[in-house]
């Protein structure tokens, strides 16, 4: 039962460390994105960011 404890509080820990990885590797994108495009905002200019809010998850995240 203890290894069983064990084994799913890791998975846990993974799923949070990427969960964590996924959201800085986001907003570097978004970063990089604006950067090219002058600075305009990311979810102005694309449709597809638009619909999952990509604007609002950077702010919050920062």
């Amino acid at each position: 039962m203890k290894k069983n404890y064990v084994s799913k509080k890791m998975y846990y820990l993974f799923l949070l460390r990427t969960a964590i990885e996924a959201k800085i590797l986001f907003a570097v994108c978004v970063i990089k994105k604006q950067a090219l495009t002058g600075g305009k905002s990311l979810a102005c200019e694309d449709k597809c960011s638009k619909k999952i809010g990509a604007k609002s998850v950077v702010l919050k995240g920062a």
